[in-house]
């Protein structure tokens, strides 16, 4: 169970960036960073790299990995620009929304599927060049849109509801917690869970935890896959209660 009680020194973590003008500091960052090795070395870390850090859009290459490993883009003759809409959030550029229309058209996938809301495009230049030509909000503009259609194309390849994809106990999101937690070298129940601003579950883990993700990811090999390294803990990572 995770029991984390934060002071706000915890969160606000060390000076990591100042920036000047005219020779006067005038902003100063403070935060939390972690370097770990794929097989699971803490090798530098600047204040508390065992603090606790919800993933947000950083998991979404965790998140399309079931979709990319199950086969979704050899299924649906899904391209590279598909399977990097799944991994990353997205503008609403012509491009982005082009490729998403055709991600759609190609696993039978509907934009009202999508739970969560129409949005605008993030990006200023399309969203003006939109509201200029009379246009509106649209489901394909939401910066997650790409993550959500290969889940859902998942789910349609595999036969699972579709009008739960999101729910945290569906089998869509219980393969993706599986895929963190073996990433993290964590048991599921130790991954900490919420509900992100899309709608689906987002997760929470150690600062170092989320380092050791991409580390594998940098060094698949290495990391043998999902789980592959050693398992071990750095010393004095691990915040009590975690």
């Amino acid at each position: 169970m995770i029991n984390q009680t934060p002071t706000p020194a915890d969160v606000l973590g060390v000076p990591l960036v100042c920036s000047t003008r005219g020779g006067v500091v005038e902003n100063v960052h403070a935060g939390h960073a972690a370097v770990v090795s794929a097989s699971g070395e803490l090798l530098a870390e600047a204040g508390d790299a065992s603090i606790w850090t919800y993933m947000r859009s950083t998991a979404k290459p965790v998140q399309a990995l079931p979709a990319v490993m199950g086969g979704v883009a050899e299924a649906f003759g899904l391209g590279d620009d598909a399977i990097a809409l799944m991994c990353a959030s997205h503008q609403g550029a012509p491009a982005h929304v082009e490729a998403l229309e055709r991600m759609l058209a190609l696993t039978g996938v509907r934009e009202e599927q999508l739970v969560f809301a129409p949005q605008l495009p993030a990006n200023r230049e399309a969203r003006d060049e939109l509201l200029r030509r009379g246009g509106g909000p649209r489901k394909l503009y939401h910066v997650c849109a790409g993550k959500h259609i290969g889940m859902l194309a998942l789910c349609k390849l595999r036969g699972w509801p579709m009008e739960t994809y999101a729910e945290p106990e569906h089998p869509l999101q219980r393969e993706v917690l599986r895929t963190v937690a073996a990433l993290a070298d964590l048991e599921p129940d130790a991954v900490g869970c919420a509900v992100d601003g899309c709608g689906l579950p987002v997760f929470a883990l150690p600062l170092w935890r989320l380092a050791l993700i991409y580390a594998r990811f940098a060094a698949w090999d290495a990391a043998a896959g999902p789980g592959g390294a050693t398992g071990a803990s750095p010393a004095g990572a691990e915040r009590a209660g975690g």
